[in-house]
């Protein structure tokens, strides 16, 4: 997009994450693993959409996520299941 001095530019923090050893956690159990994905998906959505991030991309495992404000860091939106994200659902790995 370019405003009237050239291109605009904003300041964003970029979420990346994906699932540490997904492809054999499927070999060992694809439906479990994929249920608690979709569990853990719901869970890391709904954290994302809280603190104002916006989910730009998905596959597979990953979830790739922009917060507008450089001010908001993904430790903040997305952690250990622990306070917040229990509250919702998440369990320990």
């Amino acid at each position: 997009m370019h405003g009237v001095n050239g291109p605009e530019r904003k300041l964003a923090t970029i979420l990346a994450a994906d699932v540490v050893g997904f492809s054999r956690l499927v070999g060992e159990d694809e439906e479990g693993t994929i249920a608690a994905l979709a569990s853990h998906r719901t869970v890391t959505d709904t954290l994302i959409a809280r603190h104002g991030g916006r989910i730009f991309g998905t596959a597979g495992d990953s979830v790739m996520a922009e917060f507008a404000s450089g001010k908001v860091y993904p430790r903040d939106a997305v952690g250990p299941p622990t306070g917040e994200s229990r509250a919702i659902g998440a369990t320990a790995p």
